[in-house]
Parts: structure tokens; sequence; C-alpha cells
């Protein structure tokens, strides 16, 4: 099992965006995104370098856990959970891509996965993956 945090503010997967290059198109992330997805790559390396961690490999089915933790907003001081934009699985999609290859070899390995999204004063995302069981 492998758990670490991703201190910051939650970044969730945005729709990809489009430019024309001459008679092709190149499809890229938004800013905020991609530099969402290099600070999880960044945090999960270090933990994998800190703890000697390796990667899974293809044939293992993966199990991943996301509590996602955003600010509270001040009118809210009692609500326990946010019903707002954005959705859970843009947060898990950005996570997911960020972690492909570093953590495991592809995102088909991961055959459950579970999402939360919780009012926090330490806002940030804990990750955990661990190997699927029967």
């Amino acid at each position: 099992m492998i758990e670490f945090f991703v201190p910051g503010k939650p970044v969730a997967q945005s729709r990809p965006r489009f430019a024309r290059r001459g008679n092709f198109v190149q499809t890229y992330d938004a800013t905020p995104a991609k530099d969402y997805k290099s600070w999880v790559k960044s945090c999960a390396l270090d933990h994998m370098e800190q703890f000697n961690v390796p990667m899974f490999t293809r044939d293992i089915p993966l199990v991943m856990v996301l509590v996602v933790n955003v600010e509270r907003p001040k009118a809210k001081k009692k609500a326990l959970f946010p019903v707002t934009k954005p959705d859970c699985d843009n947060f898990a999609k950005g996570v997911m891509d960020a972690l492909e290859s570093i953590l495991y070899q592809a995102d088909q390995q991961i055959v459950r996965l579970v999402v939360s999204k919780h009012y926090s004063d330490r806002p940030g995302v804990t990750v955990t993956i661990s190997e699927a069981k029967c």
C-alpha cells in the first residue's frame, strides 16, 4: 500500500484545449491542470524515493482512494461536504493521469476508485493505492 498527501488547493482536470498547427490540431492541458499534475508527480516521486517504493507492475489490479480536501468558504461554517463544482471525477482524472507511469504503468490497472470531497482547514489530496484483493 502506498499513501501520500499532496498539499495545496486541489485542481480538477479541465477539458482539453485545442490549437491548430498548420494542417494538424494539437490537444493540450490548460496551464492550471498541467501545473497541478506536475505537483502531484513531484509529491509521488518524493514519497517513493523516501520510502523506496517500487512501481506497481502492469499485471497487478489496483484500488485507488482519493480524499479531496477543499478549503471551507467563510459562509459555510457548518457544512461538511462541498456540493459545488468541480466534480469528484474531474479531481480523480487529473490525479490518475499524473500518476500513470510513476506509481503504476497504466491507469487501466485501477479496478476500483473511491473519491470523496470534504471541507477542510488543510486543503490537499490524500492518495492511497493498494493491490486489489477479492
